[in-house]
């Protein structure tokens, strides 16, 4: 299954899709909504859709998805990171 994975990716994206990457890729809330929509709408796998749209990591689609089921759009909005400020 991962080397399957793995051809696939090499021949997506080349020697690129075989690196793992220490990034952290950062998608727009627009992107990661037409993800998720074009997910439920089709009867694409998370790693097929992953190849289409140039995510690397297809994991990230899937729990993109499940954010959504349960909190709607609004959980794929960017969030502060860090500690919340207290008033005092």
């Amino acid at each position: 299954s991962n080397i399957k994975k793995w051809v696939r990716n090499y021949e997506t994206h080349g020697d690129k899709g075989l690196m793992r990457s220490r990034k952290q890729d950062k998608y727009s809330f627009e992107k990661k909504l037409s993800v998720v929509e074009l997910y439920l709408a089709s009867e694409l796998s998370y790693q097929e859709l992953a190849l289409r749209e140039g995510i690397y990591n297809p994991s990230q689609i899937c729990k993109w998805v499940k954010d959504f089921q349960i909190a709607g759009p609004d959980a794929l909005r960017p969030h502060k990171k860090g500690r919340r400020k207290t008033l005092g």
